[in-house]
């Protein structure tokens, strides 16, 4: 039997569970990776931000190549970004739905700023 000694009080233990859930799904990537994943979401937003805008599928290697350049980042390095974490489902997951939020976010904007 469990005495009213032993309790735990409600606040404390709801403490401790957001501590524990905080910890269990923070970054625990170095700065660079990091640094990588923003680049590779950053990039993959303005590029796809950009086909949103111009209402196409396709899109010039000039124009990609400068959106890529102002995120210091190749197609290449997009590829083996996805390469090296694509197996990753919880990792890709979480990056997707970060550039899912930021597409809708900054669509969002393009339409307020029409108003």
């Amino acid at each position: 039997m469990i005495s009213s000694d032993s309790v735990i009080p409600i606040p404390l233990l709801l403490f401790a569970l957001t501590l524990a859930w905080g910890c269990e799904f923070a970054a625990t990537g170095s700065p660079a990776e990091v640094q990588e994943r923003e680049r590779f979401i950053s990039a993959y937003v303005d590029l796809r931000v950009w086909l949103l805008r111009m209402r196409t599928t396709q899109m010039g290697d000039a124009v990609r190549d400068s959106l890529l350049a102002a995120h210091d980042v190749t197609e290449d390095e997009l590829l083996n970004f996805v390469d090296t974490h694509g197996t990753d489902v919880e990792f890709m997951r979480d990056v997707w739905n970060d550039i899912e939020t930021r597409i809708a976010t900054r669509r969002e904007g393009d339409v307020g700023s029409v108003r």
